[in-house]
């Protein structure tokens, strides 16, 4: 899937590579040797032209960015959404009440929050989409890792992924994790409607139970 529209920052080097070899290398010497320069020249004109309209769109998207997320190790604008605003009140509302050495889990997706609330994420596995849980023994890891790690709060966030074949988290797949939050954890606050319930993105915050 290399091409301009890439899917992932990952894919946009071999892009760039593939561009740069047909542009100014390949296309060139199928050209007679008084006008190759000119035509290198030509591609020049015609790849920097072509830059123009992803600069706009760029531009187009930092423009939505109208929320900003500040923390000691950096800051990050994003969309001004339901997503972005009750992502920020997690982020915000970890920070006042989290204690020293506190850790997080975000299920199915969130390494964004334990970055900027700057409680880390002590469980070995880091993302908890039906491709990550599908492999043996993984989710038995993550529970028991639960307790093993006494990670201290734990969020479930709205991540339909009904593009790996299975929909919603605690009810298609990761039954055994969503068990094991609902036996160790409190729930103690919601941001936006509860997860899964509406199509609305909401986020469900849950707490280690004392003594647990």
């Amino acid at each position: 899937n290399v091409r301009p529209g890439h899917y992932g920052s990952h894919l946009l080097v071999p892009g760039l590579a593939v561009y740069f070899a047909a542009l100014f290398r390949i296309a060139p010497r199928l050209t007679v040797e008084p006008g190759r320069g000119f035509f290198a020249w030509g591609m020049a004109v015609f790849a920097l032209v072509s830059l123009a309209s992803y600069f706009q769109v760029s531009e187009g998207f930092y423009r939505r960015r109208g929320l900003r997320v500040d923390s000691p190790r950096g800051s990050l604008r994003v969309l001004e959404d339901d997503r972005g605003r009750r992502n920020l009140d997690l982020i915000e509302y970890l920070r006042r009440n989290a204690g020293p050495g506190d850790t997080l889990a975000v299920f199915t997706e969130g390494s964004a929050v334990n970055f900027f609330s700057g409680l880390p994420n002590p469980l070995y596995h880091y993302s908890y989409l039906p491709v990550d849980l599908a492999r043996p023994g993984v989710e038995e890891a993550v529970a028991a890792g639960l307790g093993s790690c006494r990670v201290a709060w734990a969020a479930v966030v709205q991540r339909p992924s009904g593009e790996y074949g299975a929909e919603f988290f605690g009810g298609d797949y990761g039954l055994l994790i969503r068990a094991r939050l609902l036996e160790d954890y409190d729930p103690v606050m919601g941001f936006g409607p509860p997860p899964f319930a509406t199509p609305g993105y909401g986020i469900a915050l849950f707490r280690r139970k004392p003594g647990r």
